[in-house]
């Protein structure tokens, strides 16, 4: 079997995924591993269990801004603690302030 069968190519967008589940949250961040793509999603599954409705999803709330900073910098700390950065681009560090 070919390699291409087996591993998305790395512009493919939103082909890899970091996630973290935090309390009533779940924030994931999808990207092509040379960067680009970057697609993230937010949701509160307290609110939505089926996680239907991702918060970033076009004027994301000044409360769904800040918490969608502090799950990243949880999920970039994590991520560093445990060399699971991506390596191939600068990986975002304050995608919420953008």
């Amino acid at each position: 079997m070919s390699s291409s069968f087996r591993f998305l190519p790395p512009s493919t967008s939103g082909g890899h995924i970091r996630a973290i589940r935090e309390g009533d949250w779940t924030y994931a961040v999808y990207f092509g591993l040379d960067g680009s793509g970057l697609e993230y999603e937010l949701y509160n599954i307290k609110n939505d269990l089926g996680q239907m409705t991702n918060l970033l999803h076009g004027k994301p709330t000044r409360d769904t801004k800040q918490e969608w900073a502090r799950l990243h910098k949880i999920l970039t700390d994590r991520l560093v603690a445990n060399a699971n950065l991506p390596d191939d681009f600068a990986w975002p560090l304050q995608p919420a302030l953008t």
